[in-house]
């Protein structure tokens, strides 16, 4: 036999025990959702409006209008839309990079963290300062960009250690091996990023915003510079971090075949506000036992089925 037919063999094994892995836990589900017990809420969003002006002071863009929402800890949100229909104008007031318009109009804009609720428009209407607002964003809120954002010179554990450096004292720096390690990056860690792929520079960005334990996790197109493989190990990544880190999970996405595979709710944005707002179970439940691994494997078997047999995941 042929070293060809040999792994094409083996790919054709493994393939049919993830079916048959996925199967028994979608049956499992049906009768138990996975799912986390949904937390209290976490944002509510009441009629916030963020519109653009120009050097006239007429509005010329709608970045949101009048949106109404509610998000609740432990959820895995999906954002879609087309470009500017505004959902990274959400994503950006959503982790406090944007400001909703300080009218006396404007409509509540609650946040709840460490059992206090906040209110950024009525802030905002009294004067809060920029220093508070990022403070708030050090302290409960991680980001995951598109294009890594991350210290090429520095080791993976180095990049990790300094999402705690603006974050308030008292956060465990021996945190981001574990959570290296949680990401399947445990072999890397003491690899200067500039000499590690695309998908692995995306996993360390998830570890540096999940080491500080964010209440919050906002992923704006992290998957957009990725090959398959590495799509669904990024996205097997955010699973994790919504599943196992509790962290409430907000991802930005065009590809709109990502949602049903992960989230529980997908919003689709259009011309400023909230078009539809479709909750469901997601098709790749999480149990105690899988890895980073194996559940990209579950993404990739529900997403990309065409291409299943000719991925690795490293």
């Amino acid at each position: 036999m042929t070293t060809k037919r040999k792994k094409h063999k083996k790919h054709k094994k493994r393939k049919q025990r993830i079916q048959q892995q996925l199967a028994e836990q979608q049956a499992a589900a049906a009768l138990e959702d996975t799912r986390p017990v949904p937390g209290r809420w976490i944002y509510r969003l009441n009629k916030v409006s963020k519109y653009f002006y120009n050097s006239a002071g007429d509005c010329v863009a709608h970045g949101c209008n009048r949106v109404s929402l509610e998000l609740r800890r432990g959820d895995f949100v999906a954002i879609t839309g087309e470009s500017g229909s505004g959902k990274s104008t959400l994503l950006s007031l959503l982790g406090f990079l944007a400001s909703p318009n300080p009218t006396p109009k404007a409509g509540q804009f609650l946040f709840r963290a460490d059992t206090r609720e906040h209110d950024l428009a009525d802030s905002l209407r009294q004067g809060i300062g920029s220093s508070q607002m990022s403070r708030w964003r050090a302290d409960h809120i991680g980001f995951v960009f598109q294009n890594y954002h991350l210290m090429n010179h520095l080791s993976a554990r180095a990049n990790v250690q300094l999402g705690l450096r603006f974050a308030s004292p008292g956060r465990d720096v021996d945190q981001a091996d574990a959570v290296l390690e949680a990401l399947g990056m445990g072999p890397y860690i003491r690899k200067r990023t500039r000499d590690l792929s695309g998908g692995q520079k995306q996993r360390i960005s998830v570890a540096r915003a999940l080491v500080k334990r964010p209440d919050v996790l906002l992923a704006d197109e992290p998957t957009g510079n990725l090959d398959t493989a590495n799509k669904c190990l990024v996205l097997a990544s955010l699973l994790i971090a919504a599943r196992r880190f509790g962290a409430t999970v907000i991802l930005v996405t065009h590809e709109i075949e990502h949602p049903p595979l992960v989230a529980d709710r997908m919003l689709v944005m259009r011309d400023g506000a909230i078009a539809e707002d479709r909750s469901f179970r997601p098709l790749v439940p999480v149990v105690p036992e899988d890895t980073l691994k194996s559940l990209a494997s579950k993404i990739a078997l529900q997403g990309y089925p065409e291409v299943f047999n000719d991925l690795t995941f490293d």
